[in-house]
């Protein structure tokens, strides 16, 4: 049985952020025995519960199912970057579906949730991705700044992502 979770590129830390739980699983794809079962989203015909994290990582669940494990995510010209994501890294629970933001040409890491007062906390070291991303998004629903970052603590819900290679932050929001 295989003990250290494998790494990923855009989900650095999805044990940390629920989607990856320890739990003792006999893999659909693989049919092996694991200590970790990935509990997030999965879209494929089949009904599929137990899915281990190296069978995400190489492939081998997305292929074996047809399935992916993004709802939607940026447009970008990286073919190889799109496949990691979208076949090879496991997603993130959101209330109305995962979107995945792209930066410097590439796809970001997603960090987790994000609430007004850490968003606050960002903000204060200086983030002009940041700082654009919360423009758009409060335009999205007719909000001030300031209005929107006191929302990501109530009714709107924030899920943060970094760029891999300038380091800056982007958010996508949803309603619950």
């Amino acid at each position: 049985m295989k003990n250290e979770l494998p790494s990923f590129r855009y989900h650095p830390d999805p044990q940390q952020t629920g989607v990856i739980e320890k739990e003792n699983i006999i893999c659909e794809a693989c049919g092996q025995p694991s200590e970790y079962n990935y509990v997030g989203p999965f879209y494929s015909v089949e009904d599929v519960e137990q899915i281990c994290p190296w069978c995400i990582k190489d492939g081998t669940a997305a292929k074996k199912f047809d399935g992916s494990f993004q709802q939607d995510f940026d447009c970008i010209d990286n073919q190889e970057a799109i496949e990691e994501l979208d076949k090879r890294t496991p997603g993130y629970f959101s209330w109305q579906g995962g979107y995945w933001p792209s930066h410097c040409g590439d796809f970001c890491a997603f960090i987790g949730d994000v609430d007004g007062k850490q968003l606050s906390n960002i903000l204060a070291k200086g983030d002009p991705v940041l700082e654009e991303t919360i423009k758009e998004e409060a335009n999205q629903y007719q909000l001030s700044r300031e209005k929107f970052i006191k929302e990501l603590s109530g009714g709107i819900l924030g899920y943060l992502f970094q760029c891999l290679h300038c380091g800056g932050h982007k958010i996508h929001t949803d309603l619950s």
